[in-house]
């Protein structure tokens, strides 16, 4: 993956973690529907799209997205961008990023990773972290639609369970 994040600290109002980008990595346009969000550059230059205008940010840096507004992030540097990021409120953020760290440990990447991380997400009943505007959103739609039978097959369902909060307290 050309991204890595650890998580510092959630509890209902926050989620905080460390964030870095790796050289030629990126995070595709997106828009978080129920948290804002809040990156504190803390090493490398990353290039923000938020709202089709572009912001390169530095050390130092804080960059604000409120909560439905469309941002990508993009480093197009050798070297790694890290920064720190604040999504508030929580929501299930920590839910998510559990779901994906798991999958990752287990040996998935890239386009595996999101498709089975994206569908248990819905299927534990978590809210929606971000969604792809536009086009995107109805083609992902579709993706998970045609996923059902092959995730059923799989037992994912049965997978998703422990990441909802009925089954786990500790998430």
């Amino acid at each position: 993956m050309k991204q890595t994040f650890v998580c510092t600290e959630y509890n209902p109002d926050l989620y905080r973690m460390n964030f870095s980008l790796h050289p030629k990595g990126f995070v595709p346009k997106h828009f978080h529907k129920h948290m804002d969000e809040l990156f504190e550059v803390t090493e490398g230059e990353g290039i923000f799209d938020i709202n089709g205008k572009k912001k390169i940010a530095k050390i130092g840096d804080r960059v604000f997205v409120p909560r439905g507004t469309i941002h990508s992030i993009q480093n197009s540097s050798s070297v790694t961008f890290n920064c720190i990021v604040t999504y508030t409120p929580c929501s299930d953020t920590h839910r998510m990023f559990a779901i994906f760290t798991d999958l990752y440990d287990q040996g998935y990447r890239e386009s595996k990773l999101m498709l089975k991380g994206e569908w248990l997400c819905r299927e534990a009943g978590l809210v929606v972290f971000s969604t792809s505007p536009g086009f995107l959103h109805i083609i992902e739609k579709c993706i998970l639609f045609i996923l059902v039978p092959i995730a059923k097959l799989k037992g994912w369902d049965r997978e998703a369970l422990k990441y909802s909060s009925e089954h786990d307290p500790h998430y």
